[in-house]
């Protein structure tokens, strides 16, 4: 059995699971674990990529924290070094 989703159904789901998740968007994966709109089911037909789609729905794709001296703490140890140079 076939199911063709409809441009706004697929909008709303969307918005409902990046709601449910406390306002980040679901990767492309895990929304159709848990909505069952593949990704075949948008590619190519709505939108050419996820994160046109999110835009398409309001959502803000997710961004990860920037990386810092925390991360890279021997490049911050590097930086110390030149610096006294």
């Amino acid at each position: 059995m076939t199911i063709t989703w409809e441009r706004e159904h697929i909008l709303s789901e969307i918005r409902r699971t990046a709601a449910a998740n406390g306002g980040v968007p679901l990767d492309v994966d895990r929304f159709f674990a848990e909505t069952g709109v593949k990704e075949s089911d948008w590619r190519g037909i709505f939108w050419a990529r996820w994160a046109d789609a999110l835009q398409d729905a309001g959502v803000q794709p997710y961004q990860p924290p920037a990386p810092t001296a925390y991360y890279y703490p021997f490049g911050a140890f590097v930086g110390i070094r030149w610096k006294r140079w």
